[in-house]
């Protein structure tokens, strides 16, 4: 009786106990020992804003809209309903390194004062915690008990199990009855506990539609933004593409652009950023260095190395999707390409980093003349310019590179003998025709009517400089064409 009375105070009265009523009211009873346990951490608790969960969602978790939406709603409706009939129980699906960690710790931070540390957040790892098949009976009571240990003193635990797919079945049996409606267990009530599941299971099948989606999208940016470039293109494409969606790719992606000025080089390196970043070329994980401007004094290159290393190493430790654009890498130093070169190896961990979910995209005007050459055969012998294919070209770049020593450090170092760069993508030289499509775009881009100025894309296009004498590449490609356009409009 003294029991009941004391905890008919407690509901009813918030006050202050002393430590010689709490130790009297402690040995009435199992259940009221729980009771003051859940009642003194509820302070533990966050007093639960849905407004704060849809900030962290939007600033902390990318390129996962239906993630965000799903737990909002869900989370937001459960921590709000004051007589819940089950527990919430979510299962996150899709390959490694997709956010499914990083959202069970979003959900606990704006549940917990404590988040992720606090001691109810309770992480299992199938491998780590479940490795033996023999021990799967000792498991299995063990997880019982901890459960429902955990929830008796403390209703709104939230459990966390990672690698779902792994897990053996009948330790998935053992956790079933706690899921239920209107669950209790042994005499505990688990309706207000949160139960979230993390598995790779399906990530293939999301991979393949969201990949349907990504795809289309870069391909129309492609299509729609770059000119005349049918190889690169093709290239960046497949291989941008394939490596976006390997859940375990073994190396970083390296491609190498080659080209003269103005073929479209920096602009497809943007046009990739742009498909993988929502700030594109302007996101935090775009990283450029352009050699000339970032390293121009030879007698500084061993503090060039070493902070060029502390920045690599630093942008992957703490984003692993981060893209570095190494620009004028024909006039690079050849000890800054040794710097650069650990990261890129098969399977590469530095000081403890994987850089596997790395892209490194370099630019050179290297080869430039061999392309233009090439293209130029082809025009004379009458050939359809989308006829040439990457294979007639690389071997001929390559070549020319490694043995010109004008092309500086880039080929000089041992990237190529160690087959670190993935694919050497040639850009060829523009004609007319491209160079009218490229004025046409930064007239949409200016917002300059095409119907009212629809002379001004073959005025600009023939005022640029061609060659040879029969003027048919553009000298420049497509740089300056908007300095070119102004001129125009402001006449």
């Amino acid at each position: 009786m003294k029991a009941s009375y004391f905890v008919t105070v407690l509901l009813l009265s918030d006050i202050t106990l002393t430590s010689g009523f709490i130790m009297e009211s402690i040995v009435c009873g199992s259940a009221v020992a729980a009771f003051l346990y859940a009642l003194s951490h509820w302070d533990n608790v966050l007093p639960f804003d849905h407004k704060r969960l849809e900030k962290d969602l939007n600033e902390n978790l990318h390129g996962q809209h239906i993630v965000s939406k799903v737990v909002l709603r869900t989370v937001s409706s459960f921590m709000t309903d004051s007589n819940p009939n089950k527990p919430l129980v979510l299962s996150f699906h899709g390959t490694a390194g997709v956010g499914k960690n990083h959202v069970s710790k979003i959900i606990a931070r704006n549940i917990y004062k404590l988040g992720d540390k606090s001691e109810h957040f309770i992480m299992f790892v199938s491998q780590h915690h479940f490795p033996h098949k023999d021990k799967v009976d000792m498991y299995s009571a063990r997880l019982k008990e901890q459960i429902h240990q955990h929830v008796s003193r403390f209703p709104r635990t939230m459990f966390v199990f990672d690698e779902m797919d792994k897990m053996n079945p009948r330790l998935v049996e053992t956790i079933k009855p706690f899921l239920d409606y209107a669950t209790h267990v042994d005499g505990v009530s688990f309706r207000s506990a949160i139960f979230i599941f993390l598995s790779n299971a399906g990530g293939d099948v999301i991979n393949n539609v969201a990949l349907d989606f990504w795809k289309a999208g870069l391909e129309k940016d492609l299509n729609e933004n770059l000119h005349g470039q049918h190889i690169v293109s093709k290239v960046v494409l497949r291989t941008v593409s394939s490596f976006m969606t390997d859940s375990n790719p073994n190396k970083p992606l390296v491609l190498s652009f080659h080209g003269t000025a103005g073929v479209g080089k920096n602009h497809v390196s943007k046009i990739i950023a742009r498909n993988i970043y929502k700030l594109g070329d302007k996101s935090e994980h775009f990283i450029m260095f352009v050699s000339q401007h970032h390293f121009p004094h030879k007698d500084k290159v061993d503090m060039y190395s070493a902070r060029l290393k502390e920045q690599i190493h630093q942008h992957v430790s703490r984003f692993p999707r981060t893209m570095f654009v190494f620009d004028e890498m024909d006039k690079m130093n050849p000890r800054l390409v040794e710097t650069i070169k650990p990261f890129l190896d098969y399977g590469t961990h530095v000081d403890g980093v994987s850089f596997r979910s790395a892209i490194f995209i370099f630019l050179s005007n290297a080869g430039g003349d061999v392309i233009n050459n090439i293209a130029l055969d082809f025009w004379k012998a009458g050939k359809n310019r989308e006829e040439l294919q990457m294979k007639e070209m690389e071997t001929q770049i390559l070549q020319n590179i490694v043995n010109d020593k004008s092309t500086g450090g880039f080929w000089h170092s041992s990237l190529i003998n160690h087959h670190l760069v993935d694919h050497i993508v040639p850009f060829l030289p523009l004609e007319m025709k491209h160079v009218r499509q490229c004025v046409l775009t930064e007239m949409v881009n200016l917002n300059i009517n095409l119907q009212h100025h629809a002379h001004l894309a073959d005025t600009v296009a023939r005022d640029m400089p061609f060659f040879p004498s029969d003027k048919i590449f553009s000298v420049k490609g497509c740089k300056s064409v908007r300095q070119k356009l102004m001129l125009y409009v402001d006449d």
